[in-house]
């Protein structure tokens, strides 16, 4: 099964900076670190993975469209 990536990151526009912020830079190295644990730990393509191998399983015995594969990311 080719690998799927459920977010397009050349699509999504960087974060605005929001220098002096304080709290929008301890918010976003949060999400930097929260992201970056979910790639390493491999848990977030294993939920992408086994998600699309239970919808298959659930009565589409068919590869989904391109147009069915985006709404259910």
């Amino acid at each position: 099964m080719p690998e799927i990536n459920p977010l397009q990151t050349e699509l999504r526009p960087a974060l605005p900076a929001a220098p002096g912020n304080v709290d929008c830079q301890r918010f976003e190295t949060e999400l930097k670190r929260i992201d970056e644990l979910l790639r390493r730990s491999g848990i977030k393509a294993l939920f992408v993975r086994l998600s699309l191998e239970r919808r298959l399983h659930a009565g589409a015995r068919r590869q989904p469209t391109p147009k069915e594969q985006t709404c259910f990311q």
